[in-house]
């Protein structure tokens, strides 16, 4: 993640009309960047079986237009409000696990390419597990998260226990996951979970800067195996992952795009990168 900090520059980024609809999400080009909105008025945007695999398709959608990004937000000022209770609701283990949901929140997590969060109003259970899949998140300041899951009598059940005290460390995230306890903005920046936190209306605006931030001067293909690297220090030991680092460090030898890298250190240049993994620049 980018350093965190308070950001209260102004940003004017002009949106252009939806590119395109994918059920229960908006898509829209902004240059580079794919914005993906969670578009459910009727629910607050909660994470339906509907809505996940909503998310999944356009997720796809952009891996195949070789979009560098993905700005993930929600429509009306809620990013999301967390499960839909009413598939929860009479239901049973079997006919839950039935569903398969945990495959599309694996679909989510595996996104190769930067995929950062614009949190906006409530990210609460689900919506706070959609944003901890992230790589980076940016939060308005009068966002708040969530895990309240034991006030229901349940437990988070898309990676709430498993990615907070990763991000935030364990006494982080105890209140959370134990308590139900929610956390603004600002409290969730101070934990390192937030990378910045500006004005709720600027939330879109300045995850597309942040997004666009990180894209700039890098290889596309490196960026991405640093993802799987990182995306591996979550589940592996450390020896483990210090022999897969290099292995993909190898992998990256002889490759135009290193080449292309130390001439430009060498000659005191900018390095000019393919902007697609297929290599149109």
């Amino acid at each position: 993640m980018a350093s965190p900090r308070y950001e209260d520059t102004p940003v004017t980024i002009e949106v252009p009309p939806p590119r395109a609809s994918v059920d229960l999400v908006t898509v829209r080009d902004q240059g580079r960047i794919r914005l993906v909105t969670l578009d459910d008025a009727e629910s607050r945007n909660a994470l339906s079986r509907r809505m996940l695999q909503s998310v999944v398709d356009a997720l796809g959608t952009a891996t195949r237009d070789d979009v560098p990004a993905v700005v993930l937000s929600g429509a009306r000022g809620t990013f999301a409000s967390g499960a839909d209770l009413r598939e929860l609701d009479g239901a049973t283990p079997g006919s839950y696990l039935a569903q398969r949901r945990a495959e599309l929140w694996d679909q989510i997590a595996e996104f190769p390419n930067l995929i950062v969060a614009a949190v906006q109003g409530y990210a609460l259970g689900g919506g706070c597990e959609l944003a901890l899949t992230c790589d980076a998140i940016v939060a308005g300041d009068r966002t708040m998260f969530g895990q309240p899951e034991v006030r229901i009598g349940a437990v988070p059940g898309a990676g709430g226990s498993q990615r907070w005290p990763r991000a935030a460390g364990r006494f982080h995230a105890a209140p959370l996951v134990l308590g139900g306890v929610r956390i603004d903005a600002r409290e969730a920046l101070q934990m390192g979970v937030v990378d910045r936190v500006v004005p709720e209306r600027r939330v879109v605006a300045a995850a597309v800067d942040l997004a666009n931030e990180l894209l700039d001067g890098v290889s596309l293909n490196a960026q991405r195996k640093a993802k799987q690297l990182l995306r591996l220090s979550e589940e592996a030991t450390l020896s483990d992952g210090l022999v897969s680092e290099r292995q993909e460090f190898a992998s990256l030898i002889d490759t135009p795009d290193l080449h292309e890298g130390i001439a430009a250190v060498l000659e005191k240049r900018p390095a000019h990168f393919p902007i697609t993994k297929s290599g149109a620049s």
